[in-house]
């Protein structure tokens, strides 16, 4: 399948030098219109950004020549570092991509795509096909001299599954951040003195597009976040990028200011084990994300034992939280109407 090959083509060292380019198979002609379109049109003023100063799309030109564009940049920039960068990647991608009609450049500090195709949508692009998800995504692992952590032996099942672990938990609580803000952005720092692993600490930053909807960021990023996993095998950093969402981890800090949160701190979304009260959770029935229909999936209604038949109603981000991210512990079985959670507030 075309997006499986492409995932596994694009698998890179994290050693090569930004920026990133993925480009498309069809080309244009020099000197035509659609080129004076992509040298003259795109730009960051040029896009409307809307109420989202990180991100923009829009398109320039007249049929059959019309460039369709987005930009998104990582959630700790400002505006004018966000432009320069936009703009740079747009003059990279003629340089890069040569004459293709789709390219899409990643920079550490933001991604654009321009296209012949209509993608300024991806809301409903993914709703169609769930697999456009990692549509183009690039999987980038820490193939220094040095890439794993200290104390990993991928011959000691228990300390590979104790790093894994870890693992897992940091992508998890990353994912659960994400979702908590309106600007589906999080920069978070992960610290263990448990004793199971020899990793002092891990950072991990993760981001949706704003304009998504909330349970496309959530697939986006669970992708992501499962690609990361797989491919994790104790390197010390990684990323996972793509134009709807990107994931990147590493063992030092790369992002500007102080984590939006840390492990252990009183703003953690995610409580420890207690004796607090629980609540089973039911979903409906299974069926696929894309087909969603947000006017009756965008919250869920969960009923409270022992309230008199009342209900409350919780937005998906609070229920990913309370489930971390829906985690197989905390699946207690299968109802009538779908799979039975526990959840913890």
């Amino acid at each position: 399948m075309v997006l499986m090959l492409l995932l596994i083509l694009c698998f890179l060292p994290m050693i090569a030098a930004q920026p990133w380019q993925i480009c498309g198979t069809r080309n244009y002609t020099a000197n035509t219109t659609y080129q004076f379109n992509i040298d003259y049109g795109l730009s960051y003023s040029s896009l409307r950004t809307g109420r989202h100063p990180l991100f923009a799309k829009g398109s320039t030109g007249e049929p059959p020549n019309t460039v369709y564009a987005v930009a998104l940049c990582r959630g700790d920039l400002n505006t004018s570092s966000c432009s320069a960068c936009v703009d740079a990647a747009f003059k990279d991608a003629r340089q890069l991509c040569g004459l293709s009609k789709d390219a899409t450049i990643f920079y550490d500090e933001c991604t654009i795509r321009f296209s012949d195709v209509y993608i300024l949508d991806m809301d409903s692009s993914n709703r169609v096909n769930t697999s456009a998800i990692v549509d183009g995504a690039l999987i980038l692992m820490n193939i220094s001299s040095e890439p794993m952590f200290p104390g990993w032996d991928a011959k000691n099942q228990q300390a590979t599954g104790n790093f894994t672990r870890f693992f897992k938990k940091m992508l998890s609580d990353t994912i659960a951040q994400v979702l908590s803000t309106t600007k589906y952005y999080a920069a978070i720092r992960v610290d263990t003195n448990d004793g199971s692993t020899t990793v002092p600490q891990l950072y991990c930053l993760a981001q949706c597009a704003p304009d998504l909807v909330e349970d496309i960021c959530y697939d986006c990023i669970q992708n992501f976040s499962d690609l990361a996993t797989a491919n994790f095998a104790g390197r010390q950093g990684g990323r996972v990028l793509g134009l709807p969402c990107n994931l990147r981890y590493d063992t030092s800090k790369f992002f500007a200011g102080e984590p939006t949160w840390i492990s252990g701190s009183s703003n953690a979304l995610v409580p420890s084990p207690s004796p607090s009260p629980q609540l089973v959770l039911q979903l409906p029935s299974p069926k696929p994300k894309s087909n969603m229909n947000m006017n009756e999936d965008e919250a869920l209604i969960l009923g409270l034992d022992g309230r008199n038949s009342e209900f409350t109603v919780f937005e998906f981000s609070q229920v990913a939280e309370a489930t971390g991210n829906f985690s197989e512990e905390n699946k207690l079985g299968q109802g009538g109407f779908g799979p039975v959670y526990k959840v913890r507030w």
